[in-house]
């Protein structure tokens, strides 16, 4: 597991409810690892119970009443919150039954949470309400533009916000490779080296992500509930998050779920939250190490034929 390293105090007034309860969990060594399946299934089914908590008023109550409303949700709600098919096995409780060490390793290996699960399971536990039914229409493609929407205005692509709505998917759906003179083009590479990383998945695999109604259900899921605000008066009139927000957000989970599988997401992807950086930076890392230089073998069994003079 890799060091955690020292984070500049921050105003509490400015951090989100994702940012506060990450914030905790990196001092709880309990709360501060990889998740498997049944333990993001778990967590997901006692919401109710985190929720009431929230409420002072019910919290009064809550040892009188505790089996009102404070039951945990059924398997099919957390497979649909999860993204999962109803046809999965997902048991809350793993079985007692011995074991190999090497089935049991398996086991674990097969049972680990995708990052995706454990962002989704972080979003409901800071959060914990049902999604809004105005943000359930969202893919891939539309929460990338909304996110990205003032890196636009930096390659030019748009000279407004409203404007980069417009352009922000035909721009970033190009597959062409940029020149150094192609700021650009640049950009956009460097948010789909991004974007992927977080999710741990290949860089090519961004433009699958720009197709029209693109991401799975629990990606779809996950977007929901990052764009969901954090008042409740925004939540209940289907607000959108503020676009920065929602993309400090999404870095700071995959920061999280990274650190904990011992990873530093912004070594292995540079974080363009600053744009005139990502702007000055090139499409290929240069290395250190000079190229060998280009041998000749000669083959002993070839035969040289000389032409007469």
């Amino acid at each position: 597991m890799s060091q955690r390293k020292a984070e500049a105090p921050r105003d509490e007034k400015n951090l989100s409810r994702i940012q506060r309860l990450l914030r905790d969990y990196r001092t709880n060594e309990k709360l501060y690892r990889p998740l498997t399946k049944q333990e993001v299934a778990q967590r997901i089914g006692d919401l109710p119970y985190r929720a009431a908590l929230e409420n002072a008023e019910h919290r009064t109550y809550m040892e009188e009443y505790e089996t009102l409303g404070l039951q945990r949700l059924t398997t099919q709600t957390v497979l649909y919150m999860l993204g999962l098919s109803p046809n999965q096995n997902l048991t809350f409780q793993k079985s007692e039954e011995p074991v190999e060490a090497e089935e049991a390793e398996k086991a674990n290996k097969a049972e680990a949470a995708t990052i995706e699960m454990e962002m989704l399971l972080y979003c409901y536990e800071a959060k914990p309400r049902h999604m809004s039914l105005a943000l359930q229409g969202w893919h891939m493609d539309d929460f990338i533009a909304y996110i990205y929407r003032d890196f636009l205005l930096l390659a030019g692509v748009a000279s407004t916000l409203a404007e980069s709505t417009m352009h922000a998917k035909e721009y970033l759906r190009a597959a062409s490779r940029p020149t150094l003179d192609d700021t650009a083009g640049r950009i956009r590479v460097g948010i789909a080296t991004r974007l992927t990383s977080l999710f741990g998945r290949h860089q090519t695999s961004f433009y699958r992500m720009m197709k029209p109604g693109s991401g799975l259900r629990e990606q779809r899921n996950l977007i929901a509930k990052l764009l969901e605000p954090d008042d409740d008066a925004g939540y209940t009139w289907g607000r959108l998050a503020h676009y920065k927000q929602v993309r400090e957000d999404l870095y700071e989970l995959a920061r999280f779920c990274w650190e904990v599988r011992g990873v530093d997401i912004d070594e292995k992807a540079f974080p363009p939250e600053d744009p005139a950086f990502l702007e000055l930076r090139p499409v290929r890392r240069s290395s250190t190490v000079k190229p060998r230089p280009r041998t000749t073998t000669t083959n002993p069994n070839k035969t040289t034929i000389k032409r007469a003079a």
